[in-house]
C-alpha cells in the first residue's frame, strides 16, 4: 500500500468520526436537559414534601390543643429542608393554644420561628438547644415562657416577646450568647432565676414597669450589659443577679427592699450605687470586687450589712449614709462587713463617723 492510499484512508476515517461526533451532539443536549428537568423536579418535590409535622394533644375545652412534638418529614434533607418553623393556627380542627415541654428541643435545622396567635404558653425547654435558631416571633397573647424554653439557643439574635407576657421562667434564655437586646413587655411581673445567664452579647435590657422580682443569677455573666434600670415596682433582687457583668457602669435600683448575696459581685466597671429607701438589709458580698466603685449611698431604712460587701473596692474610701450618726450606730454590721475594703469613714446627715 502506497503513501497516497494511506492518506486517503486516514481522511475517510476522520470524516466518518466527525459525522459520528456531530450526530451525538443532539443526544447529549437532550440528555443534559432531561437531567436538569429531573433535578429541578426532584428539588420541587423536596420543597413540597420536606416539612415539619406536628403531634397535638386536645385540651379539655374540646376546641384547642397543645403541640406536643415537632417532627421532620424529609427525603434527602441534606439537599433541602426548610429553615423556618411556622406552627399553624389550627391542627386537626383544633386551635393551637400552647407548646408543650420539649416539643422541638434539639432541632438544629430551625433558623426562624413563628408562633401563631392564640398560643398563650410555652412549656419548659420547648425550643432548648435549637442551636441554629436566629430569630423568634412570639404571638401578642403569649402569657408565660417556661423554664429553659430557649436555653442554649446559641445563635439567637432577636426575639419579639409580644405584649401580654407576664412571666419569664428560670433559665429561659440561658446561654443565648448572641442575643443583643431584649424588651420585656409591660406586664411582666417575674423574671426567673438565671433567665439570661451567660448572655454575653446582651447589651441592652428594658425591664417592665410592673416587674416585682428578679431571680437569682438572672443576668450573671452578661458581660456586654452597660446599664440597668430596675423599676420602682421591683422589691427583690436575687443573689448574684448581676455577678460578673464586667461592662456594667450604671445601675438604678428603683424601690428594692432586698438585695441578695453578691448581687453585683465582680462588676468591675460599676462606678456608683444609690441604694433606695425601703431597703433594710444589704446581704454579703453585694459589691465585692467592684474595682471602679467610687461612691455608695445607703438609705435610712437600712438595718444591717452583711460580710465582705466592699471587698477589693479600691477606689472608695468612704460611704454616705442618709441617716444620722446615732441611727448609724443601730445598723447591724457583720464583723467582716468591710474586710479587705478601703473605707475609712461614714458620712452621715449630721457628720462623720469612723468605719
Amino acid at each position: 500500500m502506497n503513501i497516497s492510499q494511506n492518506n486517503f484512508e486516514t481522511k475517510n476515517r476522520s470524516r466518518t468520526e466527525k459525522k459520528k461526533s456531530k450526530s451525538l451532539v443532539p443526544i447529549v443536549i437532550i440528555c443534559s436537559c432531561a437531567l436538569l428537568v429531573l433535578l429541578a423536579a426532584f428539588y420541587v418535590f423536596l420543597r413540597i414534601y420536606n416539612t415539619y409535622t406536628f403531634e397535638c394533644s386536645a385540651n379539655g375545652d374540646g376546641a384547642s390543643c397543645t403541640v406536643t412534638a415537632v417532627e421532620k418529614r424529609a427525603v434527602a434533607a441534606a439537599i433541602y429542608f426548610p429553615s423556618e418553623l411556622k406552627i399553624p393556627e389550627s391542627i386537626g380542627g383544633l386551635k393551637v393554644s400552647a407548646v408543650a415541654p420539649g416539643a422541638a428541643k434539639g432541632n438544629v435545622k430551625i433558623k426562624k420561628l413563628t408562633l401563631p396567635d392564640g398560643v398563650t404558653s410555652i412549656g419548659a425547654e420547648a425550643f432548648a438547644s435549637c442551636t441554629a435558631l436566629e430569630s423568634a416571633k412570639m404571638p401578642a397573647g403569649l402569657e408565660a415562657i417556661g423554664d429553659g424554653a430557649f436555653k442554649n439557643c446559641f445563635s439567637l439574635e432577636s426575639i419579639d416577646l409580644g405584649t401580654a407576657l407576664a412571666s419569664v421562667g428560670s433559665n429561659a434564655f440561658e446561654g443565648c450568647s448572641k442575643l443583643a437586646s431584649v424588651k420585656l413587655p409591660a406586664g411582666v411581673v417575674a423574671l426567673g432565676e438565671r433567665a439570661f445567664y451567660g448572655c454575653r452579647g446582651l447589651a441592652e435590657i428594658t425591664l417592665s414597669e410592673k416587674l416585682e422580682s428578679i431571680g437569682a443569677e438572672a443576668f450573671r455573666g452578661c458581660t456586654s450589659l452597660a446599664a440597668v434600670k430596675i423599676p420602682e415596682s421591683a422589691k427583690s433582687l436575687g443573689e448574684y443577679a448581676f455577678w460578673g457583668c464586667t461592662a456594667l457602669e450604671s445601675a438604678e435600683l428603683g424601690g428594692l427592699e432586698s438585695v441578695g448575696v453578691g448581687a453585683f459581685l465582680g462588676c468591675t466597671s460599676l462606678k456608683e450605687a444609690v441604694l433606695p429607701e425601703g431597703l433594710t438589709l444589704l446581704e454579703g458580698k453585694t459589691f465585692s470586687g467592684c474595682e471602679s466603685l467610687e461612691s455608695v449611698k445607703l438609705p435610712t431604712t437600712l438595718r444591717g450589712i452583711g460580710e465582705r460587701n466592699f471587698e477589693n473596692c479600691k477606689k472608695i474610701t468612704g460611704i454616705s449614709y442618709s441617716g444620722s450618726k446615732s441611727a448609724w450606730q443601730n445598723v447591724g454590721l457583720d464583723v467582716y462587713w468591710n474586710i479587705n475594703a478601703y473605707i475609712d469613714e461614714i458620712t452621715c446627715s449630721d457628720g462623720k463617723v469612723e468605719a
